[in-house]
């Protein structure tokens, strides 16, 4: 890993870190989303001491989650990486529940949590769970390798970015084992080993990826208007793919 790629796996869990100090240790509690926009009156109906240690305490674990999630998808092993980042849900959970029962003004004259309270927690965890649904969807989507479809002398990649290349357009057609070094991502999705979209390397200069850089060999596509690097789910499929479009290509000759 590269010294940018460090600084972006820590800012957000020292970020978290040290928020959670300033609230726990040094009393900032207006650090709490909520109880910083409170009106006075409001704030008294709080107890405020035990909610930021369990403010604080969540942000803590949390950030624990990040670190070690976000290390685990940049050293390659991915499907740990996001179970690890899935905790990051019942933590958000048990702590927005948890917290209701330190702020008096969600509470009735016994106790209980009033019941525009209740509606409003239910709300807000069913938006949680269906954002990390949408997310969770999208990312399982963005890890699975190019989906390619060789038909008619087309070339169809399906999903994400997909697009269609007919044969009779190729000018160039390579089986290779390396990728040149790729400088950044311009507008695409890299999940682990996975890259689709479009990206920078050294050398070709902008080009679209449908790959897993971790199994080679991929095969190069040139036409008048684009450069592509692919491969699908084995090497042994990017190489009949590979012989397929080649002796198409050939024929078409």
């Amino acid at each position: 890993m590269n010294w940018p790629t460090i600084l972006l796996i820590l800012a957000a869990p020292a970020l978290l870190v040290l928020f959670a100090y300033l609230i726990r240790f040094r009393g900032m509690y207006n650090l709490i989303s909520g109880y910083n926009t409170m009106s006075p009156e409001k704030k008294r109906n709080v107890d405020i001491v035990p909610l930021s240690k369990l403010v604080s305490n969540a942000l803590f674990v949390i950030a624990g989650i990040l670190l070690v999630g976000m290390l685990l998808i940049q050293t390659g092993a991915t499907t740990a990486g996001f179970i690890v980042m899935a905790f990051l849900l019942p933590v958000l959970i048990a702590l927005i529940v948890l917290a209701q029962k330190y702020d008096g003004n969600r509470l009735d004259s016994s106790g209980a949590t009033r019941p525009g309270a209740k509606i409003a927690i239910a709300l807000i965890i069913i938006s949680l769970l269906v954002v990390t649904g949408f997310v969770g969807t999208l990312l399982v989507k963005g890890m699975q390798p190019a989906a390619v479809d060789f038909a008619d002398n087309n070339l169809k990649i399906s999903g994400m970015y997909g697009r269609e290349i007919p044969i009779a357009e190729i000018k160039k057609l390579e089986l290779v084992d390396m990728l040149p070094k790729i400088l950044r991502r311009t507008n695409g999705a890299a999940i682990g080993d996975q890259l689709t979209g479009h990206f920078l390397m050294e050398g070709p200069g902008a080009v679209m990826l449908y790959l897993n850089k971790a199994r080679p060999p991929f095969i190069l596509l040139e036409t008048t208007t684009q450069k592509i690097y692919l491969n699908i789910a084995t090497p042994e499929a990017t190489r009949e793919l590979f012989e397929q479009v080649r002796t198409a290509a050939k024929q078409l000759d």
